[in-house]
């Protein structure tokens, strides 16, 4: 049984979060606006692993330039708080943003 349902390319995911994005125009939800951060930050992974992405772009300025943008940065920030214990890996260091009595550590 495959973990990723159907999405086998970052092409797959980018349809993915683009009817991520149709959901939220359509409401915001807690459950809508995390399946939207938590795909367009996991794009990156994606563009790494995916054998179909040219390697032109998976260089570390290109990659580098991913964890630069600042949409993908919006999805880092937000995402912890949707997710309330959901630890990040950003340039290959863990940040623990887990809430404590509803504070940020």
């Amino acid at each position: 049984m495959s973990l990723t349902y159907g999405l086998s390319t970052v092409s797959d995911l980018l349809a993915k979060l683009e009817r991520d994005a149709k959901n939220l125009d359509d409401e915001v939800t807690s459950d809508q606006m995390f399946n939207f951060v938590v795909t367009g930050y996991s794009m990156i992974d994606w563009i790494k692993n995916d054998p179909n992405v040219p390697q032109t772009a998976k260089t570390s300025n290109e990659i580098q330039a991913l964890y630069n943008d600042q949409w993908l940065k919006v999805c880092v920030e937000i995402s912890p708080l949707l997710a309330n214990t959901l630890p990040l890996l950003v340039d290959n260091q863990l940040l623990h943003l887990l809430p404590v009595h509803g504070d940020m550590v």
